[in-house]
């Protein structure tokens, strides 16, 4: 009888121990250990040293609300670059009908014209993203909202070089002093003067 009540509590403090370990959350905050497939329909393309996928053309997804996964086919997304498959626009991204883009956590690495979609409202960056590349969001001119995530350093030149004053608000995760520190390219950002910073966002 000692035996089996001696048992017993082994099972129950390895579950407990498995209980917590699944609960436990990273640093930032986010997800970056879980793997998101994102929208169906997306084309990613292999990196040159068949490590990780960079997302690259809308493909055949029909999504309003996209989100750009950080896996595909068994690798991670660790880049966005612009499409150049579409003659609309130096991003090739003028004909999309996308309301909403979410970038998955994971992904770190923004290239010229990354996210440059004429009908987005939304964008929103995972933590680990250093600098928002140069023209990223530059044919957003319907833009609203953009959350950026923590880490970031640089906001390049003329990331919204287009946009007329759509854009309201910008949600920050990291805090206002960490805000101040990022460098911020006056040439082509001019709407950011006219934004509400929020900062210490925990939203979606």
């Amino acid at each position: 009888m000692k035996r089996k009540v001696t048992l017993l509590l082994a099972l129950v403090m390895l579950t407990t121990m498995f209980a917590f370990a699944g609960c436990s959350s990273n640093p930032s905050g986010g997800n970056q250990d879980k793997h998101i497939e994102g929208s169906a329909g997306l084309e990613y393309t292999l990196s040159e040293d068949g490590t990780y996928y960079i997302w690259s053309s809308i493909g055949t997804c029909t999504d309003k609300d996209v989100v750009v996964g950080n896996w595909h086919e068994g690798l991670p997304v660790k880049e966005i670059v612009a499409s150049l498959d579409r003659p609309e626009g130096p991003a090739g991204y003028k004909d999309w009908d996308i309301e909403t883009l979410t970038i998955s956590d994971g992904i770190t690495t923004l290239n010229f014209g990354a996210c440059s979609i004429e009908s987005v409202k939304r964008v929103v960056f995972p933590d680990g993203i250093e600098e928002i590349a140069q023209c990223s969001l530059s044919f957003c001119i319907n833009i609203e909202e953009v959350v950026f995530g923590k880490g970031l350093k640089t906001i390049a030149v003329d990331v919204f070089r287009k946009n007329e004053g759509s854009l309201k608000t910008i949600y920050f995760r990291g805090t206002e002093e960490e805000w101040n520190q990022i460098e911020i390219d006056q040439t082509g950002n001019d709407c950011i003067q006219g934004a509400t910073i929020v900062f210490n966002y925990t939203g979606d």
